[in-house]
């Protein structure tokens, strides 16, 4: 419920007893009734519930009326009562009512009583917590299908003010002072609410409330001075923020310095507080101006005083201490203090990076990274994946090889880890592209190897395909699906429109490495490395597909369907260095749709993969499918398999992030719950007068929501007499419906 705000009350009080009574500096009062409109709501005291106008109420109960008013319509409201509307909402819903008054309150004008910032972002809370996971997304969906989608740059604004401003900052917004300060000093305010790019800004709750009262120190300053010293939000960020985020840093680093010398020492704190005052941020942005830190570099350049005081002495108390002990050092000169001071003087004039405590959920995503990455094995020989296959392989399991090669050598490796593992279960895919060539060999190797033995293998040819028709850049492409005996039941589609699949941006499909000094290529390859040669310099010409399979991709995409690297590819048309790191990709989908759909591996033991190309797109949809990989990936260079660990990183990390953002029920707190207060007043001191309105006997169409039941009656006489006016008739025309006709003929053109 609403809380009443007493700088509103004073100052609506002011305003009616100085006669200004209906000049738009208050909301007009506004009942509730139920959606049909049949009935007041009342609460469960049996008062009828205001919709909108408390303030108003609240304050015209305590005025009495005497006889020096000079408002006409003042007095008429005493000796008559307050005119009063009544509304009804779609449904009696008390969320519905408190999103429609949030939104008409939005408003930083003397119209209407601001709805506070904490309220706006109340909204944002409770329709996160109807929708599941409390993806803030979906809350904002909901939120658009009442505003309408004409405020979504409002609703996602006060989003990102409840995902990133810090819990106590949300809670002092609500509560006066706070509650007044102008919301676009907060909204957007790197200092306050930075995330990405900006998160290095933000300030901690602590200092962000420091920012927020300061703002009320400065205000109280300017009406001393007759002058408004805070202007503007930029002002604010400017002026109070941004030196307010230098000395939190200068504090964070001096306390990493000096450990606990520092947290110890009364009178650095006592400075730290006093950069906290209007006069002690003066002090921080000189320093700002001149690059100076905040303890200065030397003598001539002392920067805050206190501060270099304070630091000079920390630093011989450090020096003339043991830091894990506490005890006097005899090692030590008493002079080292100084020379180290000054010896540390350059370093701490560079610009200092706060080190900020990690984030508890992403400890947690990047946990639960390392455990995915752990069921993912890569193996660079054919030798090392027999080895793995020995142990991990049983005879009992059903096993899924998948061969994406333009080769068939890999079946004599399969057929090989088959015979001598004794696997009766197994299903194997080979990757043909378009070549009809690869797929005739493939499927003659694959009967010479698996029917001349006691295995009676069965093979099939599958088609993929991007739709009902082909054309030049949209040709089938050919996988061979054998099956061994044991699964040889299994229906095996004839087409599959697995070519209609598209990559996401964060699988980097189209990465090449843009990095003469490449943190993830091997020193040995560095100091070999051709840079005159041609971007396919570390890709063997064998691997590279003849004809790639062309997934359904637009010629132009948008910037939301490429990813970064692409993008700088095409606004450049010229690179000084590239190097091309995948002869080919294939989307995480369509190997999760061809595992799935077309060879149904949905529950086997392992899945083997076998590719010329280091992209992770086949492990990622084994763990997508939650099966565990072994990859060989014998032919790409060291390179490349380095960039595709880190897109498999990024991959699961992100997959880990969503999976961990679902919501848990808590209980509820006190703070989050809404409450109109007001007093009980007697009946005769009632404002609120109930008005009983009838309708004109002689006016047939008067009514207040009514339905006249000879509507009808009344309404065929007055369509004949509009229709004889404009000599118009209604015909029937033939089963189609009926339409107007004129009466007498007329020119084309004519009225």
């Amino acid at each position: 419920m609403q809380r009443l705000d007493p700088t509103r009350l004073e100052e609506l009080t002011k305003e009616f007893v100085a006669g200004n009574w209906g000049v738009g500096l208050h909301r007009p009062v506004r009942l509730l009734k139920s959606f049909d409109g049949a009935n007041n709501l009342l609460d469960n005291r049996g008062l009828m519930l205001v919709d909108d106008g408390l303030h108003t109420i609240t304050v015209l109960s305590k005025l009495q009326a005497g006889g020096g008013v000079a408002c006409p319509k003042l007095r008429d409201l005493f000796e008559n009562g307050v005119p009063i509307d009544y509304v009804c909402y779609a449904e009696d819903s008390r969320d519905l009512r408190i999103l429609c008054q949030t939104l008409a309150h939005d408003s930083e004008s003397n119209q209407f009583k601001e709805t506070n910032l904490e309220q706006k972002l109340a909204v944002i809370r409770s329709q996160r917590a109807k929708v599941a996971n409390g993806d803030p997304e979906q809350a904002v969906e909901e939120i658009l299908k009442i505003y309408g989608a004409g405020k979504k740059q409002l609703v996602h604004k006060w989003k990102r003010a409840e995902l990133h401003l810090p819990k106590e900052l949300q809670e002092a917004l609500g509560v006066p002072p706070l509650s007044s300060i102008p919301q676009t000093y907060v909204f957007d305010n790197p200092f306050l609410m930075g995330f990405d790019a900006n998160s290095k800004k933000k300030m901690s709750g602590r200092y962000g409330l420091t920012a927020l009262h300061l703002w009320e120190d400065y205000k109280t300053l300017g009406k001393a001075a007759k002058q408004d010293r805070a202007t503007s939000a930029s002002w604010f960020k400017t002026h109070v923020c941004a030196p307010l985020r230098a000395a939190e840093v200068w504090e964070a680093s001096i306390c990493k310095k000096f450990g606990r010398v520092a947290q110890e020492c009364q009178q650095f704190w006592r400075v730290t507080r006093s950069l906290q005052t209007p006069a002690g941020i003066e002090k921080v942005r000189n320093c700002q101006s001149t690059g100076v830190p905040l303890h200065g570099t030397s003598d001539s350049q002392a920067g805050i005083v206190e501060c270099r005081t304070i630091y000079l002495e920390m630093a011989k108390q450090l020096a003339g201490s043991d830091p894990q002990t506490g005890q006097t050092a005899t090692a030590e000169a008493g002079t080292g203090g100084q020379a180290r001071a000054e010896a540390d003087d350059e370093e701490m004039a560079t610009e200092i990076v706060l080190e900020v405590e990690e984030d508890p959920e992403l400890l947690k995503a990047k946990a639960k990274m390392i455990e995915e990455l752990s069921k993912i094995i890569t193996f660079r020989s054919a030798q090392d994946l027999k080895e793995a296959m020995k142990t991990r392989l049983h005879q009992s399991q059903r096993v899924g090889f998948v061969i994406d090669a333009q080769t068939s050598s890999y079946l004599e490796l399969v057929h090989e880890a088959v015979q001598s593992f004794g696997l009766t279960r197994w299903t194997i895919i080979v990757m043909a592209g378009h070549r009809l060539d690869l797929l005739h060999t493939v499927c003659t190797r694959a009967n010479t190897l698996f029917k001349a033995d006691s295995s009676k293998a069965s093979s099939y040819v599958v088609q993929v395909t991007s739709g009902q028709e082909q054309v030049q850049k949209k040709r089938p492409g050919y996988v061979a699906l054998i099956h061994s005996a044991f699964t040889s039941s299994l229906a095996v589609p004839t087409s599959s429109p697995l070519l209609t699949c598209r990559a996401k941006p964060i699988e980097r499909a189209r990465l090449r490495c843009t990095d003469r000094h490449c943190k993830h290529r091997p020193e040995e390859a560095q100091k070999t490395l051709d840079e005159t040669a041609g971007p396919d310099q570390e890709i063997n010409g064998e691997d590279l597909e003849e004809e790639n399979l062309e997934m359904q991709d637009d010629e132009n995409p948008t910037s939301a369907d490429m990813d970064e690297d692409d993008m700088m590819d095409r606004g450049q048309a010229k690179r000084d260095f590239l190097v091309d790191l995948f002869p080919y990709t294939r989307p995480v989908d369509f190997y999760k749709r061809l595992m799935e759909d077309v060879a149904r591996l949905q529950s086997v033991g392992y899945i083997v993969g076998m590719s010329t190309s280091s992209h992770p797109a086949l492990p990622l949809a084994c763990r997508l499918m939650g099966t565990d990989c072994l990859m060989l990936v014998d032919r790409p260079t060291q390179h490349s398999i380095n960039h595709a660990h880190a897109i498999c990183e990024d991959y699961l990390l992100k997959k880990a992030q969503v999976e961990l953002s679902i919501s848990f029920k808590r209980r509820l707190q006190t703070t989050e719950l809404q409450y109109i207060d007001g007093g009980k007043l007697a009946a005769e001191d009632q404002v609120v007068e109930w008005l009983s309105l009838s309708a004109d006997s002689a006016d047939k169409f008067s009514g207040i929501n009514e339905w006249p039941s000879n509507l009808r009656d009344i309404s065929i006489p007055l369509i004949q007499q509009q229709l004889d006016d404009h000599s118009l008739a209604v015909a029937d025309f033939a089963g189609r419906g009926k339409g107007l006709v004129a009466m007498k003929p007329l020119r084309e053109g004519a009225a």
